[in-house]
């Protein structure tokens, strides 16, 4: 039960990310970085046995980093996803920090919380 409130808390981190994100970016603020550590914040609401679903849960978050990057910062040249998706080496090298610093943090709290006693 516990780790279904933690997966919970994951989606709805990983929305409000999203959204506020969204909502920085109207300040003229860059923050694609929100999404994905919220993931890891809303995680913490449960108790997880074993590190499957911390690694399931970095590896959203690294994708809601890059589905939040091009929701609100698309390239100008072609708006899709697949484009988007097949030019991700032409982002700035600080999308791609974020994107890993989002994973990293998806992982390691509820990791090391599954760890204590």
């Amino acid at each position: 039960m516990k780790s279904i409130i933690g997966l919970i808390g994951a989606v709805i981190g990983g929305l409000a990310g999203y959204f506020i994100t969204g909502w920085l970016a109207r300040q003229g603020l860059y923050s694609v970085l929100v999404p994905g550590a919220l993931i890891g914040i809303g995680s913490l609401f449960g108790r997880f046995r074993n590190a499957t679903i911390p690694i399931i849960l970095a590896l959203c978050a690294v994708a809601a980093v890059y589905y939040t990057e091009w929701r609100y910062f698309p390239f100008s040249k072609d708006k899709s996803l697949s484009y988007f998706i097949s030019n991700l080496t032409s982002l700035r090298p600080l999308t791609h920090v974020m994107a890993a610093i989002g994973g990293v943090i998806s992982f390691w709290l509820p990791f090391q919380k599954s760890r204590e006693k």
